[in-house]
């Protein structure tokens, strides 16, 4: 066993526990290799922040374990790239829809939203297009996508039909 886990009221298990904490995160891949090490520094850190609440080893686990979270946001995002890109866009709508649902929070979000909104135009889904569109001005409007998806609309409500002049 670990230290932490034999002395859970030890002075130094908050420490050690860090230290685990530290060292699984340590081994989270790059983006390219499978995130199941990166999950399970996830895991490891989020308890490390709820088993010792108020202290700097829990601040300091919570902002790692959030770290490697937006890391498995973006392993997502690379899967459903990968098959947009080889125009398998239900396979990518599936990938980015887990982030949409799990990683709502994340910057990711929006990026994925966009995803489906380019696959569902791709697939010829227009009344989908224009739900997603509306989502992600509705649920993120301060981000990059919804930004550009305003400038869009502002841009061809200038010109008739939306034509360049």
């Amino acid at each position: 066993g670990y230290f932490a886990d034999r002395y859970p009221d030890h002075p130094s298990a908050a420490d050690a526990a860090m230290g685990r904490c530290r060292s699984a995160a340590a081994l989270s891949p790059s983006i390219q290799r499978d995130q199941e090490p990166t999950e399970e520094a996830f895991v490891l850190c989020g308890n490390v922040a709820a088993d010792y609440p108020g202290t700097a080893a829990a601040t300091v686990a919570a902002t790692i374990a959030e770290q490697m979270r937006v890391k498995v946001a973006e392993k997502l995002y690379s899967i459903a790239s990968y098959y947009f890109r080889r125009q398998f866009y239900e396979s990518s709508i599936t990938y980015y829809e887990t982030i949409e649902n799990d990683y709502a929070d994340t910057s990711w979000a929006p990026k994925a939203l966009r995803g489906i909104m380019r696959a569902y135009e791709q697939i010829g889904y227009q009344d989908l297009v224009e739900e997603t569109r509306q989502k992600i001005l509705d649920s993120y409007p301060t981000s990059e996508e919804a930004r550009g998806l305003a400038d869009d609309s502002a841009s061809q409500a200038a010109t008739p039909g939306g034509a360049e002049l």
